[in-house]
Formats: C-alpha cells, sequence, structure tokens
C-alpha cells in the first residue's frame, strides 16, 4: 500500500480512492433526487395545463407553487391609506412638480434681497 504527504499527514492511496468513490456516490445519488423532483414538477405542470388553471407549460415556478399554498383569508379588508400616502396620478405629480420649481425659481438680486443670496452691496466710485 502506496502512502504519501499531506500537508504534513501520512494519507494512504487506498483511503483517498475511497472517499472520492463515497463522494461520487453522493453526487450521484443527488442528482438522482434532483432529476426526480424535476419530473414530479413537470408531471404537476402537465396536469395544471390539462386542467387549464395556466395557460402555458411555460408558468413560472412561484405561480405553481403559490397555487398549493393560497389559503382563502376571510374578512381581511385593504387598508385605508393616509391620503398623503395614496398614489397620485401621473399629471397631478407634474403639478406639484410645477409648483414647486415655480416656487424656487431665483428672485433677481435687487439691494433689498442682496443679502440673502450672499452678495455685497457694489459701491459706486
Amino acid at each position: 500500500m502506496e502512502t504519501y504527504m499531506l500537508k504534513n499527514n501520512p494519507v494512504s492511496v487506498k483511503e483517498d480512492m475511497s472517499k472520492a468513490r463515497a463522494n461520487i456516490e453522493g453526487l450521484r445519488y443527488r442528482r438522482k433526487d434532483a432529476l426526480e423532483e424535476k419530473a414530479e414538477f413537470q408531471k404537476a405542470i402537465q396536469s395544471l395545463v390539462k386542467r387549464e388553471e395556466i395557460t402555458s407549460i411555460k408558468a413560472s415556478r412561484e405561480e405553481i407553487t403559490s397555487r398549493k399554498k393560497t389559503v382563502p383569508t376571510t374578512g381581511s379588508k385593504e387598508k385605508e391609506r393616509h391620503p398623503a400616502h395614496q398614489k397620485k396620478t401621473l399629471e397631478e405629480g407634474r403639478q406639484k412638480n410645477r409648483k414647486l420649481w415655480q416656487s424656487q425659481q431665483m428672485s433677481p438680486v435687487t439691494p433689498q434681497n442682496s443679502r440673502k443670496w450672499g452678495w455685497r452691496e457694489m459701491k459706486d466710485g
């Protein structure tokens, strides 16, 4: 039996090969499980298409899994939103932006408001 050093640990070839075989077997089983799961999923899709619950075979996984989990809720009402948090139409948003923009337009600098803008009055002469 051959032995070799692996990071200062003597390891026999036989042990190493048995570990590798075990890993390969484990991968095969995992792959087999995944293939079986995929086949079950495809059967579920086909049955849903036959019952016309979904329109195409390319339905998303979330759509199918959500069908299994849906539970009818009783008496659930949608919350009334505060007027400030309600969704606004595009035109309302544009009007609000226009008003904001107009209110923030700079006024012309005059001697009365020059300090407001941080400019000093220019002295003639």
